[in-house]
C-alpha cells in the first residue's frame, strides 16, 4: 500500500505544513519543496527571495508568518532563529 501522507503534495497554500527545516546562515538556503510559512522563535531579520524572484529583508518577531519564499539570503539575515515550514 502506498504510504499516502509522504505521497501527498499540498495544492493549497493554507493547506497545513508536512514537515520543517531548520534555518541556517551558514550560506544562502534554497527550497526545493513549496514553503508554507516560517515559524519564528527568535525575533530578527530574515533576507529572503519570493516565489516571483523579488527579495525582502523582514524583520519578524517571534510566531508563524505565512510568506511562500523559495530561499532565504546569508547575506542580510541574523538573529531570526526558527524553522521553514513545507
Amino acid at each position: 500500500m502506498a504510504d499516502t501522507i509522504r505521497d501527498y503534495t499540498p495544492s493549497q497554500q493554507s493547506d497545513p505544513a508536512l514537515g520543517a527545516i531548520l534555518i541556517n546562515y551558514s550560506s544562502d538556503q534554497t527550497f526545493t519543496k513549496r514553503v508554507r510559512g516560517i515559524h519564528i522563535n527568535t525575533a530578527g531579520t530574515l533576507a529572503v527571495e519570493f516565489q516571483d524572484g523579488s527579495t525582502a529583508t523582514l524583520t519578524l518577531a517571534a510566531g508563524l508568518w505565512p510568506y511562500s519564499i523559495t530561499k532565504i539570503l546569508n547575506s542580510g539575515s541574523a538573529t531570526a532563529a526558527g524553522y521553514v515550514l513545507i
